[in-house]
């Protein structure tokens, strides 16, 4: 067996496997169950309708069986995958005044998710810190301790600055 074989079994092996994740075992965009494509764009997994649309938008995608993954392409997927996309590009999302299709949808409502979501990125949030990196710790982690908030008065005022302000214009002059 040669070496580019290995490699592509072992990588079809990982994507395999991160397909049986939770989150990854149906399409990001209708939750059809069972996705066979990867849209390498966003590092997701899509069904096969859905893939079609992705295409239309020079999204690239691959086939799972059929196509072989760089170890980039790979790491992104791992990395990356439905959750995290859904946290990155569906923060905003309301799913009551814009409703995800469904696997029955019509190819026009699977554009027209597809273009609000991913391509004019509407409801995009800030993108999740790296899973490999740690998020930051409570200062009270950092320093063992909780903070402390030390306040301190105002100096007293003197007598003179408690009398009232005086205009700095002078008072019109008299009549005799």
């Amino acid at each position: 067996m040669s070496s580019k074989k290995a490699l592509d079994d072992k990588h079809e092996k990982i994507i395999r496997n991160l397909l049986k994740e939770p989150e990854n075992k149906k399409c990001i965009t209708c939750n059809t169950n069972c996705p066979q494509y990867v849209c390498s764009t966003f590092s997701t997994f899509v069904c096969t309708a859905c893939s079609g649309v992705h295409r239309e938008f020079t999204h690239r995608i691959k086939s799972v069986s059929m196509a072989s993954f760089t170890a980039e392409e790979v790491k992104a997927l791992q990395e990356g995958g439905n959750k995290r996309a859904k946290e990155r590009y569906f923060a905003k999302w309301n799913s009551t005044l814009f409703p995800a299709p469904d696997q029955s949808a019509s190819a026009d409502r699977r554009k027209d998710f597809i273009r609000t979501i991913f391509v004019d990125k509407r409801y995009e949030g800030e993108p999740p810190p790296p899973q490999d990196v740690p998020a930051s710790k409570p200062i009270s982690a950092v320093l063992g301790t909780q903070p402390t908030l030390t306040v301190t008065a105002a100096p007293p005022r003197s007598a003179a600055s408690n009398a009232p302000a005086t205009s700095a214009r002078s008072a019109p002059p008299s009549n005799p």
